[in-house]
C-alpha cells in the first residue's frame, strides 16, 4: 500500500519546478565554460612565483690553446688550460618587483573576465527561462481556449439543423480553432528549442522552471545608473588599463640592462690553477627598450579611452533597456487593467446571446480578441521580465 504512495511522492519530486536562481547557482558550478577560466587562473599562480625567481644560470665548459702537433699534450705553455665557469644575470632593481606587478595584474583581468562570464550565463538563463514561461503560459492559454471552442462547436451543432443562422457562426469557430491549433505546434517546436539551449546553459537536466517574479512599477532610472560601474564588462575595462600600465612599467625598466657575475675555475696541467671574475652588462645603445616603453605607453592610453568609451555605451544600454522595462510595464496594466476586463464584460453579453441562440459569430469573435489580448498580457510580462534581467546584467548582477 505504500510503495505506489512512495513511487507518487518521488514523481511529485522529480517533477517539481526548479527556482531560476536555483538553476543559475547549478550552472554557476559546474558549466565547463567557467570552469576553463578557472583553471587559467590557477596557472597564474605559478606564473606570480616564476616572476619572482632569478633567470637560471649558465655552465660554461672550456678547453683552451689546443696545439696540433700533440693536442693530447697540456703541459706546453701556460695558456693551456681547461675551465669551468658558471654566469649569473641579475635583474635591475625593481623588474621583479613590477614583473610580479605585471602577473597580478594579469590575473585581475582574468578574473574579471570570470565575473563578466559568470554575469553573462545568469543573464542568459534568466532571458530562456523567462521565455520558457512565456511559452508554457501561451500554450496553456491555447490549450483552454480550444477546449472552450471545442466545447461551443459541440454544443451548437446540435442546433444547427433548426437554425440556419448557426452555419456561419461554426464555420468560424472552426477556423479559429485550426488558427489556435496551428498556434500551438509552433510554440510547442519553439519551447522544445528554448529548453534545449536553457538546459545547455545549465548544463543538466530540469523538468520545469518557476519564475514566480510579479510586475511592479520600476524604480527611478538613477537608482540603475547609480550602479553603472558594477557592471562586469566595465570591470574588464578597468583591469585591462591597469595590466597596461604594468606592462608599461615592465617596460621602462627594461631600459636599466641587467649586470652579469661569471666566475670562472681555471685548470693547468703544469702550472698553478686559478680563478677568474667577470663583471658585465648589456649597452642598450640602439634605443630599441625606449621605443617598447612609448609603444606600452599608446596602449595604456587607448585602454583607457576603451573604458572611457564604454562607459558611455553602458549608459545607452541602461537607459534603452529601462525604455524597454517601463514600456513592458505599461503595456501590461493597460492589458490587465483595461482591455481584458472591457473585452470579458463583452465575451458575458455574447454569451448571454449566445444561449439564448443568437450572435455565434460576434461571439466568437470577441473570443479571438479575447485570446489575442491573454497572449499579449503574457508577452508583455515577459518583456517586462527579460528587461529586468538585461538591467541585473548590465549592473553588475549575477543573483
Amino acid at each position: 500500500m505504500f510503495r505506489p504512495l512512495l513511487a507518487l511522492l518521488f514523481m511529485a519530486a522529480a517533477l517539481r519546478a526548479e527556482g531560476i536562481d536555483t538553476l543559475i547557482d547549478r550552472s554557476l558550478e559546474q558549466h565547463h565554460s567557467l570552469k576553463m577560466i578557472e583553471q587559467r587562473l590557477g596557472a597564474f599562480d605559478a606564473m606570480e612565483d616564476k616572476s619572482a625567481l632569478f633567470a637560471n644560470p649558465e655552465l660554461l665548459v672550456g678547453i683552451n690553446d689546443v696545439q696540433f702537433d700533440d693536442p693530447m699534450d697540456r703541459t706546453i705553455e701556460p695558456m693551456q688550460f681547461t675551465s669551468v665557469s658558471v654566469r649569473q644575470k641579475f635583474p635591475w632593481f625593481g623588474k621583479r618587483g613590477a614583473a610580479g606587478e605585471k602577473v597580478r595584474a594579469q590575473k585581475a583581468v582574468l578574473f574579471a573576465s570570470l565575473e563578466a562570464a559568470q554575469a553573462e550565463l545568469a543573464k542568459q538563463i534568466r532571458l530562456r527561462a523567462y521565455t520558457v514561461t512565456e511559452l508554457n503560459a501561451r500554450l496553456e492559454v491555447l490549450q483552454n481556449y480550444l477546449a472552450l471552442t471545442d466545447q461551443n462547436i459541440a454544443l451548437n451543432t446540435a442546433y444547427a439543423s433548426t437554425q440556419r443562422d448557426r452555419h456561419m457562426g461554426i464555420m468560424s469557430a472552426e477556423l479559429l480553432r485550426s488558427d489556435i491549433a496551428v498556434r500551438r505546434e509552433k510554440l510547442t517546436a519553439m519551447l522544445t528549442a528554448q529548453k534545449a539551449r536553457l538546459a545547455y546553459l545549465v548544463q543538466a537536466p530540469f523538468d520545469a522552471v518557476e519564475a514566480d517574479d510579479t510586475v511592479t512599477p520600476p524604480p527611478p532610472l538613477e537608482s540603475y545608473l547609480q550602479r553603472l560601474e558594477n557592471n562586469r564588462i566595465y570591470r574588464v575595462k578597468e583591469a585591462d588599463q591597469k595590466a597596461a600600465a604594468a606592462e608599461t612599467k615592465v617596460k621602462a625598466l627594461s631600459a636599466n640592462a641587467d649586470p652579469f657575475v661569471m666566475v670562472g675555475y681555471y685548470y693547468r696541467e703544469a702550472h698553478p690553477d686559478y680563478l677568474s671574475f667577470t663583471v658585465g652588462a648589456a649597452l642598450p645603445l640602439y634605443g630599441a627598450e625606449r621605443d617598447d616603453t612609448e609603444a606600452a605607453r599608446k596602449t595604456e592610453l587607448s585602454t583607457a579611452e576603451a573604458a572611457a568609451d564604454y562607459r558611455l555605451q553602458l549608459r545607452s544600454e541602461i537607459e534603452a533597456a529601462y525604455a524597454a522595462l517601463s514600456e513592458a510595464y505599461r503595456t501590461y496594466r493597460i492589458i490587465t487593467e483595461e482591455s481584458l476586463p472591457q473585452v470579458e464584460h463583452m465575451v458575458d453579453l455574447s454569451d448571454a446571446k449566445l444561449r439564448s441562440g443568437s450572435d455565434l459569430f460576434n461571439y466568437f469573435d470577441l473570443l479571438e480578441r479575447k485570446l489575442r489580448f491573454d497572449e499579449q498580457r503574457i508577452a508583455a510580462k515577459a518583456d517586462y521580465l527579460r528587461a529586468g534581467a538585461r538591467l541585473k546584467a548590465l549592473t553588475g548582477e549575477i543573483k
